[in-house]
């Protein structure tokens, strides 16, 4: 079974900032009667590694920023024209050191 998360998290009928970057939408809990974001999934198939992935990936990308520039080279994801569906791997980045 596949949960095509990309079809929930990209719905502009139900989400007002389905377009767009709002990490902000993850500050307060959401309840079930809200529509669905699954980035682990949810109920007896949650992803049991959920917490470790957050912690370092999180970590990781905090020292990156803090040692080098980034800049996205593979794409241009200007507010209000993120495209429907984004292939993640096929996004390249630069890394330079800080001037």
């Amino acid at each position: 079974m596949l949960i095509f998360a990309p079809f929930f998290h990209r719905d502009e009928r139900n989400l007002d900032f389905a377009h767009s970057f709002s990490p902000e939408i993850w500050e307060e809990p959401r309840t079930r009667d809200q529509w669905p974001l699954m980035p682990f999934s949810a109920g007896t198939a949650i992803c049991p590694g959920r917490h470790l992935v957050l912690l370092l990936t999180s970590n990781f990308l905090a020292e990156i920023i803090r040692a080098k520039d980034v800049t996205l080279t593979s794409h241009s994801l200007e507010p209000g024209s993120m495209p429907g569906l984004l292939n993640n791997f096929t996004l390249e980045f630069e890394l330079t050191s800080p001037a």
